[in-house]
């Protein structure tokens, strides 16, 4: 959000990658799988992710109150009072 520039929701949309230990994991069926080849070529072990498991919620501090969103491949919301 902060480098980009992006509201909560498309922020949350992006896809996923993840790094816990070996080998790095690039969510299916998106754009990050365009970088594999060039992470191969880095030494990096690159799988496409078999199950997402995470998913986000955002809650950011705007000017008079909160805006949020909630992963849209996950089941939830971002509410509040």
């Amino acid at each position: 959000m902060l480098d980009g520039g992006l509201d909560p929701a498309h922020a949350v949309a992006l896809p996923h990658f993840v790094m816990a230990g070996w080998p790095l994991q690039l969510e299916k069926d998106t754009p990050l799988g365009a970088l594999a080849p060039q992470l191969i070529q880095m030494g990096y072990d690159v799988r496409a992710a078999s199950v997402e498991t995470s998913g986000l919620h955002i809650v950011e501090r705007v000017p008079g109150g909160y805006v949020g969103a909630a992963d849209p491949r996950r089941e939830g919301v971002a509410i509040g009072d």
